[in-house]
């Protein structure tokens, strides 16, 4: 199941062909820094804020070099979405579903190995769950090391250095707004997941 869950997210993610400088060329960006740290984030222009506070229910699904991150990046925002009053489904039934639909459309191609097989994508799950949209995440993660106090040598730990965050609408699939949050210090994970919430909340709320 582990090998399947990768195999998948790497799949689902090469199908989502959007671009940052393209949403850029026709949006709105706004820049927000602190601290050493920035947050971009970008509306189209075709993507209006009442679009935006129409999505109800929604999913997330994150990738990162490093499997357990990205799943724990997709739970706390799975939970702190459902605080703010989203629809947001079990991460359990989610990974079945992208399971068996998996399955399905390999089956599928072997079945009709002289057709040109159909893509199979997020939004084909997306429309399956009867989402308004999915959250299309990817963490780049960085390696902290903190010297110990009054005590030879260091620990390393993991910290956030860029997360970025695309809204995709199930029905167009199209991009309803990016944002990336960079981290020249790192940053925990639970932190960097309340930073992007409170940007989600001002656009979708």
């Amino acid at each position: 199941m582990e090998g399947s869950m990768v195999k998948i997210k790497s799949f689902l993610l090469i199908v989502l062909m959007v671009t940052i400088l393209a949403c850029a060329s026709q949006g709105n960006l706004t820049r927000l820094s602190k601290l050493k740290s920035t947050a971009n984030l970008i509306v189209p222009s075709y993507i209006s804020s009442s679009e935006l506070k129409k999505i109800k229910k929604i999913a997330v699904f994150v990738t990162s070099s490093y499997a357990p991150y990205a799943s724990i990046i997709e739970e706390l925002l799975s939970i702190k979405l459902r605080e703010l009053g989203f629809e947001v489904p079990e991460r359990r039934y989610v990974e079945r579903l992208t399971v068996e639909e998996l399955i399905k459309h390999e089956r599928l191609i072997e079945k009709n190995k002289e057709q040109k097989p159909k893509i199979l994508n997020i939004i084909d799950i997306g429309k399956k769950l009867e989402l308004d949209a999915v959250i299309v995440g990817n963490l780049i993660e960085a390696r902290q090391q903190l010297r110990l106090a009054k005590q030879e040598g260091v620990i390393e730990r993991i910290v956030v250095s860029t997360l970025h965050l695309q809204v995709v609408s199930i029905l167009t699939g199209k991009t309803m707004m990016l944002i990336t949050l960079d981290y020249q210090m790192g940053r925990d994970i639970d932190d960097a997941v309340d930073d992007a919430v409170k940007v989600i909340k001002t656009q979708m709320q």
